[in-house]
Order: C-alpha cells, then structure tokens, then sequence
C-alpha cells in the first residue's frame, strides 16, 4: 500500500509540473477520467476499481511526461483540479509533499542545533561528547562530515 500511495504522489507532483502539450496524436482527456473516478464511486464506493483507476492515471501520467499522450491546456488544468480535489478531499489522503517540505525543513533545523553543539564541543575539546553526538547520528542513519565549509550532513539508507 505504501508503495502504491508514493507511486500516485508522485504522478501527482509530476502532473503539478506538466505543460500543455497538442503533439502527440493521442490526447488525454479530463471529462474521460473523471466519469472513470465517479463511476468507482458511485458502485457503491467500490475501492478495488477505485484504486485501480488510480493506478491506471497515474501510468497515464508517466505517458504525459514522456511525451507519449498530448493534452490541451483546458484538460490539463480540468486534471490537475479534478484530480486533486479527489484524491485529497474526496478520498481523504494526506499530501505528502507538504508534509514532506515540513519535515525537511524541521530536520534540517534539528540538525544544524546538534552540529552547533557538536561543534562547540570540539572547540572545548570535548572529544567524548563530540564523539557520541556524531556517533548517535550515525546509529541513526544520519552521517556528519566535517570539512573546510563547515560540518554538513547526509542521510543513509
């Protein structure tokens, strides 16, 4: 489930950054996917089709992207409405990308404390605790590495 839930957040974010493009032969068309949607719902919320519908967008999605499928820029905009409101107030679901830029940037801010403190540690030649903040970050899955700009960190899987 969780990887599904990121393959449509991310053909979500892909759609955000798509342009109008009338090229390809093969168009894209809102009012076809929407009635596909409406018509999952209206079976009695049946969630099976509706997930599969989903799935099915998004891998149109990736045809967009690559070029494959043309949309004007009316049905564009029709699918960026349409699909959002579905998928975040019809069905619920968090979007992760504001809950992702949110946790980046609170984690960006806990970490620059621990290297200010780990930092003035080593001015202090406070090696124990220098040690243990850089050694518990790593335990984590957080990696400090020291250089001439400064200490910057990275995360490991």
């Amino acid at each position: 489930a969780e990887k599904g839930y990121f393959r449509l957040m991310n053909a979500l974010e892909q759609l955000e950054h798509l342009l109008p493009n009338d090229a390809p032969s093969e168009k894209i068309l809102a009012d076809v996917w929407e009635s596909r949607f409406l018509k999952a719902m209206n079976d009695d919320f049946n969630a099976p089709i509706l997930i599969a519908e989903l799935f099915d967008f998004s891998k149109e999605v990736q045809r967009l992207s690559r070029g494959e499928l043309g949309v004007d820029s009316d049905n564009l905009d029709k699918l960026k409405t349409f699909i959002n409101s579905f998928v975040f107030d019809v069905l619920g679901l968090r979007d992760i990308r504001s809950v992702h830029s949110a946790n980046t940037v609170a984690l960006d801010a806990a970490l620059e404390v621990l290297i200010e403190l780990r930092n003035q540690a080593r001015n202090d030649k406070n090696w124990a605790l220098s040690d243990a903040i850089r050694d518990r970050l790593k335990e984590k899955g957080i990696e400090l590495k020291d250089g001439k700009e400064g200490t910057t960190y990275s995360l490991k899987p």
